[in-house]
Protein backbone atom coordinates (compact mmCIF):
# COMPACT_ATOMS: atom_id res chain seq x y z
CA UNK A 1 0.00 0.00 0.00
CA UNK A 2 1.41 3.65 -0.81
CA UNK A 3 2.03 5.77 1.96
CA UNK A 4 2.98 8.50 0.23
CA UNK A 5 0.86 12.00 1.02
CA UNK A 6 -1.63 12.76 -1.62
CA UNK A 7 -2.02 16.44 -2.75
CA UNK A 8 -5.04 18.26 -1.57
CA UNK A 9 -8.11 18.10 -4.21
CA UNK A 10 -9.46 21.45 -5.12
CA UNK A 11 -12.70 22.73 -7.15
CA UNK A 12 -12.89 24.77 -10.41
CA UNK A 13 -14.22 27.20 -8.93
CA UNK A 14 -11.43 27.46 -6.08
CA UNK A 15 -8.82 27.53 -8.86
CA UNK A 16 -10.39 29.96 -11.05
CA UNK A 17 -10.43 32.34 -7.79
CA UNK A 18 -7.08 31.28 -6.85
CA UNK A 19 -5.77 32.09 -10.39
CA UNK A 20 -7.82 35.53 -10.72
CA UNK A 21 -5.89 36.81 -7.45
CA UNK A 22 -2.42 36.09 -9.23
CA UNK A 23 -3.11 38.14 -12.16
CA UNK A 24 -4.60 40.34 -10.34
CA UNK A 25 -1.38 40.73 -8.44
CA UNK A 26 0.83 40.43 -11.80
CA UNK A 27 -0.97 43.08 -13.06
CA UNK A 28 -1.12 45.36 -9.86
CA UNK A 29 3.12 44.31 -9.89
CA UNK A 30 3.59 45.85 -13.46
CA UNK A 31 1.81 49.11 -12.30
CA UNK A 32 3.84 49.47 -9.61
CA UNK A 33 6.78 48.95 -11.04
CA UNK A 34 6.10 51.46 -13.94
CA UNK A 35 4.70 54.30 -11.63
CA UNK A 36 7.66 53.97 -9.16
CA UNK A 37 10.12 54.03 -13.01
CA UNK A 38 7.78 57.44 -13.89
CA UNK A 39 8.80 58.72 -10.22
CA UNK A 40 12.08 58.12 -10.93
CA UNK A 41 12.23 59.95 -14.17
CA UNK A 42 10.39 62.84 -12.93
CA UNK A 43 13.04 63.15 -9.99
CA UNK A 44 15.70 63.23 -12.34
CA UNK A 45 14.51 65.70 -15.20
CA UNK A 46 13.70 67.68 -11.74
CA UNK A 47 16.96 67.75 -10.96
CA UNK A 48 18.45 68.65 -14.42
CA UNK A 49 15.95 71.73 -15.54
CA UNK A 50 17.13 72.74 -11.46
CA UNK A 51 20.91 72.11 -12.88
CA UNK A 52 20.27 74.17 -16.15
CA UNK A 53 18.42 76.95 -14.83
CA UNK A 54 21.37 77.35 -12.73
CA UNK A 55 23.84 77.27 -15.08
CA UNK A 56 21.98 79.95 -17.22
CA UNK A 57 21.17 82.11 -14.40
CA UNK A 58 24.94 82.50 -13.71
CA UNK A 59 25.19 82.55 -17.72
CA UNK A 60 23.07 85.54 -17.68
CA UNK A 61 24.58 87.52 -14.62
CA UNK A 62 27.82 86.63 -15.98
CA UNK A 63 26.64 88.58 -19.37
CA UNK A 64 24.96 91.13 -17.79
CA UNK A 65 28.07 91.87 -15.69
CA UNK A 66 30.08 91.86 -18.19
CA UNK A 67 27.98 94.37 -20.39
CA UNK A 68 27.43 96.76 -17.69
CA UNK A 69 31.52 96.34 -17.40
CA UNK A 70 31.61 97.71 -21.19
CA UNK A 71 28.81 100.18 -20.60
CA UNK A 72 30.64 101.68 -18.23
CA UNK A 73 34.14 101.62 -19.81
CA UNK A 74 32.09 102.78 -22.92
CA UNK A 75 30.99 106.16 -20.72
CA UNK A 76 33.93 106.96 -19.00
CA UNK A 77 36.36 106.28 -21.67
CA UNK A 78 34.17 107.98 -25.07
CA UNK A 79 36.28 110.99 -25.84
CA UNK A 80 32.58 112.40 -27.52
CA UNK A 81 29.62 114.21 -25.59
CA UNK A 82 27.06 111.99 -25.47
CA UNK A 83 23.61 112.52 -24.36
CA UNK A 84 20.74 109.90 -24.48
CA UNK A 85 17.31 111.29 -24.05
CA UNK A 86 13.71 109.42 -23.77
CA UNK A 87 10.72 109.91 -25.84
CA UNK A 88 9.65 112.53 -23.62
CA UNK A 89 13.36 114.30 -23.96
CA UNK A 90 14.30 113.57 -19.80
CA UNK A 91 18.08 112.67 -19.43
CA UNK A 92 19.07 108.76 -19.30
CA UNK A 93 22.81 108.70 -19.65
CA UNK A 94 25.60 110.18 -20.69
CA UNK A 95 29.64 109.66 -21.35
CA UNK A 96 31.91 111.24 -18.33
CA UNK A 97 33.02 113.70 -21.09
CA UNK A 98 30.20 115.87 -20.55
CA UNK A 99 31.98 116.88 -17.69
CA UNK A 100 33.63 119.80 -20.55
CA UNK A 101 30.18 121.76 -20.41
CA UNK A 102 28.81 120.84 -17.36
CA UNK A 103 29.99 120.45 -13.75
CA UNK A 104 31.25 116.90 -12.85
CA UNK A 105 29.55 116.79 -9.36
CA UNK A 106 26.24 117.60 -11.21
CA UNK A 107 26.35 114.91 -13.54
CA UNK A 108 24.70 112.46 -11.29
CA UNK A 109 21.55 114.85 -10.08
CA UNK A 110 20.83 115.33 -14.01
CA UNK A 111 18.93 111.93 -14.03
CA UNK A 112 15.26 112.19 -14.84
CA UNK A 113 15.80 116.21 -15.39
CA UNK A 114 14.14 117.26 -19.11
CA UNK A 115 16.00 118.90 -21.45
CA UNK A 116 14.87 123.05 -21.21
CA UNK A 117 15.99 121.89 -17.11
CA UNK A 118 19.22 121.45 -18.23
CA UNK A 119 19.57 124.23 -20.29
CA UNK A 120 17.85 126.64 -18.15
CA UNK A 121 19.81 125.32 -15.18
CA UNK A 122 23.63 124.75 -16.44
CA UNK A 123 23.38 126.95 -19.32
CA UNK A 124 25.53 124.72 -21.39
CA UNK A 125 27.43 126.67 -24.18
CA UNK A 126 27.25 124.19 -26.57
CA UNK A 127 23.85 123.60 -26.56
CA UNK A 128 22.51 126.46 -28.71
CA UNK A 129 19.40 127.80 -29.60
CA UNK A 130 19.41 126.01 -33.06
CA UNK A 131 20.92 122.45 -31.14
CA UNK A 132 18.24 122.56 -28.76
CA UNK A 133 15.74 123.78 -31.29
CA UNK A 134 16.61 120.44 -33.62
CA UNK A 135 16.51 118.10 -30.75
CA UNK A 136 13.01 119.42 -29.65
CA UNK A 137 11.89 118.88 -33.67
CA UNK A 138 13.36 115.30 -33.62
CA UNK A 139 11.09 114.30 -30.37
CA UNK A 140 7.85 116.26 -31.81
CA UNK A 141 8.26 114.53 -35.34
CA UNK A 142 8.79 111.51 -33.93
CA UNK A 143 9.33 109.59 -37.48
CA UNK A 144 9.30 106.02 -38.00
CA UNK A 145 12.61 105.92 -39.76
CA UNK A 146 15.82 106.87 -38.67
CA UNK A 147 16.10 110.40 -38.19
CA UNK A 148 19.39 112.09 -37.93
CA UNK A 149 20.73 116.03 -38.32
CA UNK A 150 23.90 117.41 -38.11
CA UNK A 151 25.47 120.89 -37.32
CA UNK A 152 28.35 122.53 -35.60
CA UNK A 153 28.20 124.72 -32.70
CA UNK A 154 31.19 126.68 -31.08
CA UNK A 155 31.87 127.88 -27.81
CA UNK A 156 34.76 130.19 -26.39
CA UNK A 157 37.54 127.54 -26.60
CA UNK A 158 36.01 124.44 -28.54
CA UNK A 159 34.52 123.52 -31.73
CA UNK A 160 32.18 120.40 -31.99
CA UNK A 161 30.41 118.71 -34.95
CA UNK A 162 26.94 117.33 -33.36
CA UNK A 163 25.30 114.44 -34.80
CA UNK A 164 21.61 114.23 -32.94
CA UNK A 165 19.68 110.92 -34.14
CA UNK A 166 16.45 109.35 -33.51
CA UNK A 167 16.06 105.66 -31.81
CA UNK A 168 13.40 103.53 -31.64
CA UNK A 169 12.25 100.14 -29.30
CA UNK A 170 10.43 97.13 -31.88
CA UNK A 171 8.27 97.79 -34.30
CA UNK A 172 9.25 101.39 -35.36
CA UNK A 173 8.56 102.68 -31.89
CA UNK A 174 10.43 105.96 -31.21
CA UNK A 175 11.98 105.44 -28.18
CA UNK A 176 14.22 108.97 -27.86
CA UNK A 177 17.58 111.17 -28.76
CA UNK A 178 20.65 110.30 -28.94
CA UNK A 179 23.09 113.39 -29.22
CA UNK A 180 26.71 113.32 -30.11
CA UNK A 181 29.29 115.51 -29.96
CA UNK A 182 32.23 115.65 -31.28
CA UNK A 183 35.37 117.90 -30.94
CA UNK A 184 36.91 119.42 -33.93
CA UNK A 185 39.19 122.00 -32.07
CA UNK A 186 42.43 120.51 -33.17
CA UNK A 187 40.98 119.88 -36.98
CA UNK A 188 40.19 123.57 -37.12
CA UNK A 189 43.63 125.14 -35.15
CA UNK A 190 45.45 122.50 -37.86
CA UNK A 191 43.24 123.77 -40.95
CA UNK A 192 44.21 127.43 -39.98
CA UNK A 193 47.49 126.41 -39.33
CA UNK A 194 47.40 125.24 -42.54
CA UNK A 195 46.24 128.21 -44.04
CA UNK A 196 48.24 130.20 -42.47
CA UNK A 197 51.07 128.21 -43.36
CA UNK A 198 49.75 128.56 -47.50
CA UNK A 199 49.92 132.33 -46.87
CA UNK A 200 53.49 132.58 -45.74
CA UNK A 201 54.53 130.12 -49.03
CA UNK A 202 52.52 132.24 -51.05
CA UNK A 203 53.90 135.97 -49.88
CA UNK A 204 57.59 133.56 -50.14
CA UNK A 205 57.12 133.03 -53.72
CA UNK A 206 55.88 136.02 -54.83
CA UNK A 207 58.38 137.73 -53.49
CA UNK A 208 60.69 135.51 -54.70
CA UNK A 209 59.43 135.38 -58.50
CA UNK A 210 59.28 139.29 -58.66
CA UNK A 211 62.79 139.58 -57.37
CA UNK A 212 64.03 137.37 -60.27
CA UNK A 213 61.67 138.48 -62.93
CA UNK A 214 62.85 141.80 -62.78
CA UNK A 215 66.58 141.06 -63.36
CA UNK A 216 65.25 138.34 -66.18
CA UNK A 217 63.54 141.15 -67.77
CA UNK A 218 67.12 143.30 -68.07
CA UNK A 219 68.84 140.21 -69.12
CA UNK A 220 66.44 139.82 -72.28
CA UNK A 221 66.44 143.67 -73.06
CA UNK A 222 69.93 142.79 -72.95
CA UNK A 223 69.99 139.84 -75.49
CA UNK A 224 67.23 142.12 -78.27
CA UNK A 225 70.19 145.04 -77.72
CA UNK A 226 73.07 142.23 -78.55
CA UNK A 227 71.03 141.22 -81.64
CA UNK A 228 71.24 144.45 -83.73
CA UNK A 229 75.41 143.92 -83.24
CA UNK A 230 77.12 142.35 -86.37
CA UNK A 231 77.49 138.69 -85.36
CA UNK A 232 78.54 135.65 -86.56
CA UNK A 233 76.44 132.73 -88.06
CA UNK A 234 77.52 130.61 -84.43
CA UNK A 235 77.37 133.86 -82.62
CA UNK A 236 73.62 134.54 -84.20
CA UNK A 237 72.43 130.92 -83.12
CA UNK A 238 73.67 130.87 -79.64
CA UNK A 239 72.45 134.11 -78.82
CA UNK A 240 68.40 132.61 -80.47
CA UNK A 241 68.89 129.61 -78.00
CA UNK A 242 69.69 132.00 -75.15
CA UNK A 243 66.86 134.23 -75.73
CA UNK A 244 64.14 131.19 -76.32
CA UNK A 245 65.47 129.79 -73.37
CA UNK A 246 65.17 133.61 -71.66
CA UNK A 247 62.09 133.73 -72.86
CA UNK A 248 60.66 130.67 -71.36
CA UNK A 249 61.95 130.91 -67.68
CA UNK A 250 60.04 134.53 -67.63
CA UNK A 251 57.25 132.97 -68.27
CA UNK A 252 57.68 129.97 -65.93
CA UNK A 253 58.15 133.21 -63.56
CA UNK A 254 55.12 134.76 -63.91
CA UNK A 255 52.68 131.90 -63.95
CA UNK A 256 54.37 131.24 -60.83
CA UNK A 257 54.25 134.93 -59.78
CA UNK A 258 50.39 135.39 -60.94
CA UNK A 259 49.83 132.26 -59.30
CA UNK A 260 51.51 133.34 -55.85
CA UNK A 261 49.33 136.31 -55.75
CA UNK A 262 45.89 134.33 -56.52
CA UNK A 263 47.02 132.31 -53.29
CA UNK A 264 47.83 135.10 -51.31
CA UNK A 265 44.31 136.33 -51.88
CA UNK A 266 46.53 139.57 -53.61
CA UNK A 267 44.88 138.93 -57.39
CA UNK A 268 43.37 142.43 -58.15
CA UNK A 269 41.25 143.18 -61.48
CA UNK A 270 41.29 146.49 -62.62
CA UNK A 271 37.51 147.88 -64.10
CA UNK A 272 38.26 150.22 -67.34
CA UNK A 273 36.45 150.96 -70.31
CA UNK A 274 39.02 149.46 -73.18
CA UNK A 275 38.66 148.53 -77.24
CA UNK A 276 38.00 144.52 -77.06
CA UNK A 277 38.28 145.04 -81.36
CA UNK A 278 42.04 146.03 -81.00
CA UNK A 279 43.15 143.20 -78.11
CA UNK A 280 42.15 140.86 -80.39
CA UNK A 281 43.41 141.85 -83.18
CA UNK A 282 47.14 142.29 -81.79
CA UNK A 283 46.31 138.86 -80.07
CA UNK A 284 45.40 137.70 -83.27
CA UNK A 285 48.79 138.57 -85.24
CA UNK A 286 50.71 137.56 -82.21
CA UNK A 287 49.28 133.85 -82.10
CA UNK A 288 48.69 133.85 -86.37
CA UNK A 289 53.23 133.69 -86.38
CA UNK A 290 52.93 131.53 -83.58
CA UNK A 291 50.83 128.78 -85.32
CA UNK A 292 52.30 129.47 -88.30
CA UNK A 293 55.71 128.56 -86.74
CA UNK A 294 54.17 125.16 -86.58
CA UNK A 295 52.54 124.94 -89.85
CA UNK A 296 48.78 125.12 -88.23
CA UNK A 297 45.98 126.32 -89.63
CA UNK A 298 44.75 128.97 -87.51
CA UNK A 299 41.77 131.18 -87.95
CA UNK A 300 39.71 134.11 -86.28
CA UNK A 301 36.31 134.43 -86.04
CA UNK A 302 34.54 137.47 -84.28
CA UNK A 303 30.64 137.83 -84.64
CA UNK A 304 29.23 141.19 -85.58
CA UNK A 305 27.45 141.31 -82.41
CA UNK A 306 30.77 141.40 -80.66
CA UNK A 307 30.48 145.49 -78.70
CA UNK A 308 34.14 147.53 -79.68
CA UNK A 309 34.30 149.11 -76.21
CA UNK A 310 34.06 146.83 -72.71
CA UNK A 311 34.31 147.06 -69.49
CA UNK A 312 36.45 145.20 -67.27
CA UNK A 313 40.36 144.17 -67.09
CA UNK A 314 41.94 144.22 -70.42
CA UNK A 315 45.25 143.02 -69.25
CA UNK A 316 43.08 139.64 -67.28
CA UNK A 317 41.28 139.12 -70.67
CA UNK A 318 44.13 139.12 -72.91
CA UNK A 319 45.92 136.60 -70.56
CA UNK A 320 43.14 134.18 -70.52
CA UNK A 321 42.73 134.14 -74.40
CA UNK A 322 46.38 133.91 -74.73
CA UNK A 323 46.60 130.46 -72.22
CA UNK A 324 44.09 129.06 -73.64
CA UNK A 325 45.06 129.88 -77.10
CA UNK A 326 49.11 129.04 -76.73
CA UNK A 327 48.35 125.98 -75.37
CA UNK A 328 45.83 125.16 -78.46
CA UNK A 329 48.99 125.67 -80.42
CA UNK A 330 51.18 124.09 -77.87
CA UNK A 331 49.22 120.70 -77.81
CA UNK A 332 48.29 120.28 -81.60
CA UNK A 333 50.80 118.87 -84.05
CA UNK A 334 49.06 118.98 -86.87
CA UNK A 335 45.94 120.34 -88.18
CA UNK A 336 44.16 123.60 -87.09
CA UNK A 337 43.73 126.17 -84.18
CA UNK A 338 40.40 128.23 -84.33
CA UNK A 339 39.25 131.16 -82.47
CA UNK A 340 35.64 132.26 -81.61
CA UNK A 341 34.66 135.59 -79.95
CA UNK A 342 30.67 136.65 -79.54
CA UNK A 343 28.09 137.26 -77.17
CA UNK A 344 25.39 135.16 -76.18
CA UNK A 345 22.43 135.92 -73.40
CA UNK A 346 24.80 139.08 -71.92
CA UNK A 347 27.76 136.84 -71.96
CA UNK A 348 31.52 137.46 -73.39
CA UNK A 349 31.82 133.84 -75.22
CA UNK A 350 35.72 133.01 -75.84
CA UNK A 351 35.20 129.38 -77.92
CA UNK A 352 38.81 127.69 -78.60
CA UNK A 353 39.06 124.61 -80.53
CA UNK A 354 41.78 122.30 -81.88
CA UNK A 355 42.24 119.09 -83.16
CA UNK A 356 45.09 118.13 -81.08
CA UNK A 357 45.77 115.06 -78.99
CA UNK A 358 42.63 116.05 -76.74
CA UNK A 359 41.81 114.86 -73.39
CA UNK A 360 40.45 111.70 -71.57
CA UNK A 361 37.42 111.68 -69.89
CA UNK A 362 39.17 110.72 -66.19
CA UNK A 363 41.70 113.26 -67.13
CA UNK A 364 39.70 116.46 -67.27
CA UNK A 365 39.23 117.32 -63.93
CA UNK A 366 42.70 117.21 -63.05
CA UNK A 367 43.23 120.28 -65.71
CA UNK A 368 42.25 122.76 -62.91
CA UNK A 369 44.36 121.30 -60.48
CA UNK A 370 47.70 123.27 -59.40
CA UNK A 371 51.12 121.80 -61.34
CA UNK A 372 49.11 119.30 -62.79
CA UNK A 373 50.27 118.13 -66.79
CA UNK A 374 48.72 115.26 -68.33
CA UNK A 375 50.38 113.13 -70.89
CA UNK A 376 53.88 113.73 -69.98
CA UNK A 377 54.88 110.82 -71.61
CA UNK A 378 53.51 111.59 -74.81
CA UNK A 379 54.44 115.63 -74.38
CA UNK A 380 57.99 115.54 -72.72
CA UNK A 381 59.09 118.27 -75.40
CA UNK A 382 56.27 120.33 -73.85
CA UNK A 383 57.44 123.07 -71.19
CA UNK A 384 55.72 124.44 -68.80
CA UNK A 385 54.37 124.82 -65.31
CA UNK A 386 51.25 123.17 -65.34
CA UNK A 387 50.00 126.72 -64.00
CA UNK A 388 48.20 128.02 -67.05
CA UNK A 389 45.31 126.38 -66.83
CA UNK A 390 45.00 126.93 -62.91
CA UNK A 391 45.51 130.66 -63.16
CA UNK A 392 43.06 131.27 -66.35
CA UNK A 393 40.48 129.05 -64.01
CA UNK A 394 41.12 131.54 -60.90
CA UNK A 395 40.73 134.74 -62.81
CA UNK A 396 37.54 133.68 -64.57
CA UNK A 397 36.10 132.70 -61.57
CA UNK A 398 37.30 136.57 -59.57
CA UNK A 399 35.73 138.02 -63.03
CA UNK A 400 32.45 136.03 -61.62
CA UNK A 401 32.74 134.06 -65.17
CA UNK A 402 33.73 130.48 -66.25
CA UNK A 403 35.76 128.26 -67.98
CA UNK A 404 34.73 124.58 -68.95
CA UNK A 405 35.68 121.73 -71.72
CA UNK A 406 34.90 119.13 -74.12
CA UNK A 407 37.57 116.74 -75.42
CA UNK A 408 37.80 113.54 -77.50
CA UNK A 409 41.03 111.81 -76.79
CA UNK A 410 43.52 111.98 -79.62
CA UNK A 411 40.73 114.38 -82.06
CA UNK A 412 41.10 117.70 -80.20
CA UNK A 413 39.85 120.32 -77.51
CA UNK A 414 37.57 123.18 -77.20
CA UNK A 415 37.14 125.28 -74.43
CA UNK A 416 34.31 127.58 -73.67
CA UNK A 417 35.06 131.03 -71.70
CA UNK A 418 32.22 132.83 -70.27
CA UNK A 419 32.41 136.55 -68.85
CA UNK A 420 30.03 138.79 -68.22
CA UNK A 421 29.61 141.31 -70.53
CA UNK A 422 29.75 145.07 -69.83
CA UNK A 423 28.79 147.04 -72.89
CA UNK A 424 31.90 150.27 -72.74
CA UNK A 425 31.84 153.69 -74.52
CA UNK A 426 33.37 154.58 -77.41
CA UNK A 427 35.98 157.10 -77.18
CA UNK A 428 36.43 160.41 -79.37
CA UNK A 429 39.60 158.71 -81.56
CA UNK A 430 36.76 156.05 -82.65
CA UNK A 431 35.29 157.70 -85.26
CA UNK A 432 38.71 158.37 -86.75
CA UNK A 433 39.46 154.44 -87.03
CA UNK A 434 38.83 151.88 -89.92
CA UNK A 435 36.90 149.21 -88.81
CA UNK A 436 39.34 146.75 -88.17
CA UNK A 437 38.79 143.24 -90.46
CA UNK A 438 39.38 139.97 -88.92
CA UNK A 439 40.63 136.63 -90.52
CA UNK A 440 43.32 135.04 -91.67
CA UNK A 441 45.85 137.18 -91.06
CA UNK A 442 50.06 136.99 -92.43
CA UNK A 443 52.46 136.37 -90.07
CA UNK A 444 54.08 139.59 -88.31
CA UNK A 445 56.42 140.87 -86.25
CA UNK A 446 55.12 142.34 -82.51
CA UNK A 447 56.70 144.10 -79.88
CA UNK A 448 55.70 143.00 -76.30
CA UNK A 449 56.89 145.72 -73.52
CA UNK A 450 56.21 143.99 -70.15
CA UNK A 451 57.28 145.57 -66.81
Amino acid sequence: MDTRDEAPVISRDEYDQLLKKLNDAMRENVKLARQLRASENRNAIIELNAATQLNLNRTITTEKQKQEMYTKLLLESCPDIIFVFDEKLKFLLCTHSISTIIPAKEIPLLQGRDLDFIVERYHPAAFTEELTATIKSIAIERDHSRTEKKLEVSTEKNQYEVNILSFHKEADVFAGVLVVMHDITALFQAKDEAELANRTKSDFLANMSHEIRTPMNAIIGLLDSIGHEPLTPRQQNFLFNIKKSSDSLLAIINDVLDFSKIEAGKLTLSDANFDLHSLLHNLQYLMSGIAEAKDLHFSFEISENLPKHIIGDENRIRQIINNIVTNAIKYTPAGSVQFRAYVDNEMLCFDITDTGIGIKEEDIDKLFLPFEQLDLRKNKNVIGTGLGLVITERICTAMKGSISIKSVYGKGSTFFIRLPLRVGILCEEDNAEQDIQFGSTPHAKVLVVDD
